[in-house]
């Protein structure tokens, strides 16, 4: 599962300081808010709360944290998995 897969990732040590990248999701008018948070649960692995919080603090400013903290590779898989549900994203530096 993609989560997990961010999660093992993640944690991976290379004893380098590596520059950390988040995934943003971005306030979209035409997808509604039940399927943004419904496909962050299913593609992103948040619980129900965290979904519907990061899909809120988009839609009322215009952008959220999905994952933070993430290895360069993870965060752009993440990224794409979602864009290929028509969900508005970006990966930045942290």
């Amino acid at each position: 599962e993609l989560g997990e897969f961010l999660k093992r990732t993640q944690s991976s040590e290379s004893g380098e300081t590596a520059t950390a990248y988040r995934v943003v999701l971005f306030n979209d008018p035409v997808n509604k808010k039940e399927r943004v948070a419904s496909v962050l649960q299913s593609v992103a692995s948040l619980d129900e709360e965290q979904a519907n919080r990061v899909m809120m603090e988009a839609h009322k400013t215009g952008r959220g944290v999905v994952e933070q903290d993430l290895e360069q590779e993870p965060a752009e898989t993440l990224c794409l998995a979602l864009r290929q549900e028509d969900v508005l994203v970006e990966v930045e530096r942290s």
